[in-house]
């Protein structure tokens, strides 16, 4: 892709190459069921995104995209830097790792997925645990730590529910060890 920068794409090529994907929902002309319709076809044909991937684009992205431009124009399509970059993520406070511990310890059969998915911080988290859930199955009955830690190990470090799981782990092995003589 033209424009390319030692990060990836520059700014302005990701705005082009969003612009050419939208371009047709532009035309003034269209009636909303028109609209509608093209927006159904265009996140049914997958593309080639500016990473390499070929893949398609959602509706709602394409909506945004839409939105963005007619607001901002060329510019709204133009990828904003992350608010939080460059800042620590934040931590499950203690109080939260104990009492989601608690729950699952006083009772194994309790769907670890539903707390998972109340203690996510966001809607995109949410998803990402209920696709890791229908891909994996549900933990073991009992609760272990090295259940935690694999299950966490596959997702990778940085993932909100991988941090969760090893933050489990530690608190089962410290009780674990209390319980020991």
């Amino acid at each position: 892709m033209a424009g390319m920068t030692r990060r990836g794409p520059s700014p302005k090529a990701i705005a082009l190459w969003r612009f050419s994907v939208i371009e047709t929902l532009l035309d003034k002309n269209l009636s909303r069921h028109q609209h509608s319709r093209l927006v159904i076809r265009i996140s049914r044909t997958p593309v080639r995104w500016p990473d390499g991937s070929d893949r398609r684009p959602g509706r709602a992205t394409l909506y945004r995209w839409v939105a963005l431009y007619s607001r901002k124009g060329f510019d709204g399509l133009k990828p904003q830097p992350r608010r939080d970059q460059g800042q620590k993520k934040a931590m499950l406070p203690e109080s939260v790792v104990d009492a989601a511990l608690h729950a699952l310890l006083a009772d194994p059969l309790q769907p670890w997925i539903f707390q998972c998915v109340i203690l996510s911080k966001s809607q995109r988290e949410a998803v990402q645990i209920q696709r890791f859930y229908q891909t994996h199955g549900p933990l073991p009955g009992q609760a272990t730590a090295k259940a935690f830690q694999s299950i966490g190990r596959e997702l990778g470090p940085g993932h909100a529910l991988a941090l969760y799981l090893d933050a489990l782990a530690a608190r089962l092995n410290q009780l674990n060890r209390r319980k020991d003589p």
